[in-house]
């Protein structure tokens, strides 16, 4: 049974993987206007410390929004099935998941921020030779994690191990305590800037090799169902100044970079060509 629902779980990413990866137009027209109006109570949002935390770094600014970062997927999650919040930026996979049973809806996908094992001390020239090693991750179903799992074969078996945030598997693998480990940018160029941290795989261009050159998608952002059915028009505001806040990024980088290092929205100081290649977007799941 557990078998069976594990490749529920990893049929559900596929789909939304490859479904989402036709939504690749750089923050495509959303049927939402950008002007639109919301005052109610504070709209509460729970951010990953990744890419789309970068990407959405206007919804700190004013009052409309209680903000959330947290490291660890799992928290999303339960922040989503208990009503803690109103919009979450989750996994690719677990916005299907969620979806599927009726939780949430995506509203888009917010980055497509490049995934690569790293090494300290071994190498790995391929994904079988992961076969019998620990690879630590931070948190519960991470898109990296489900990457990896998906590009294993069957007869690669592989341990994981999880770290609580991105700052300590950082710091673990450049003291070697961690010798392989799974990471997205902006925290794979801040890795490989420690002594003895390489990139030894890249796991976005694996699987745009084995799905047709389809760019994995990192994170989106949903919105629980039932708020959404209550408050229509805080979902309105919320995609329209999310999408002002990606394009405000891209029209002002520098700013852009001062803000994002002032608020550490990421563990890591970023630059102008690093938010450059987080591939933070704005593109309204529905494209497809």
């Amino acid at each position: 049974m557990m078998k069976l629902k594990r490749m529920i779980a990893l049929l559900l990413c596929l789909a939304m993987f490859l479904t989402l990866a036709a939504c690749q137009s750089k923050n495509s027209d959303l049927t939402t206007l950008t002007t639109a109006t919301y005052t109610g109570s504070p709209i509460k949002v729970a951010l990953l410390k990744n890419a789309t935390a970068m990407g959405l770094i206007g919804l700190h600014e004013g009052d409309r929004y209680q903000m959330t970062l947290v490291d660890d997927p799992a928290q999303i999650k339960s922040m989503l099935t208990s009503g803690a919040v109103d919009f979450a930026a989750c996994p690719a996979a677990m916005a299907a998941e969620l979806e599927q049973d009726g939780t949430v809806r995506t509203l888009a996908v917010t980055d497509y921020s490049p995934v690569s094992v790293l090494t300290n001390g071994v190498n790995v020239a391929a994904l079988e030779e992961l076969n019998g090693q620990t690879v630590a991750v931070v948190g519960t179903d991470s898109t990296e994690e489900t990457l990896l799992k998906n590009l294993l074969s069957e007869d690669v078996q592989v341990k994981f191990t999880r770290a609580d945030s991105y700052a300590s598997l950082l710091e673990q693998l450049g003291k070697g305590d961690v010798k392989i480990a799974l990471l997205p940018e902006p925290y794979v160029s801040a890795a490989t800037a420690q002594d003895g941290v390489s990139a030894a795989l890249s796991l976005t261009e694996l699987w745009m090799a084995s799905y047709n050159g389809k760019e994995p998608s990192q994170t989106c952002v949903v919105v629980r169902s039932a708020f959404e059915k209550e408050n229509p028009e805080a979902v309105s505001a919320f995609v329209g100044d999310g999408r002002v806040s990606v394009e405000s990024i891209f029209r002002d980088l520098s700013a852009a970079v001062e803000k994002i290092n002032a608020s550490k929205v990421v563990d890591v100081t970023v630059s102008e060509d690093l938010v450059n290649r987080c591939g933070i977007v704005f593109a309204d799941a529905k494209a497809s």
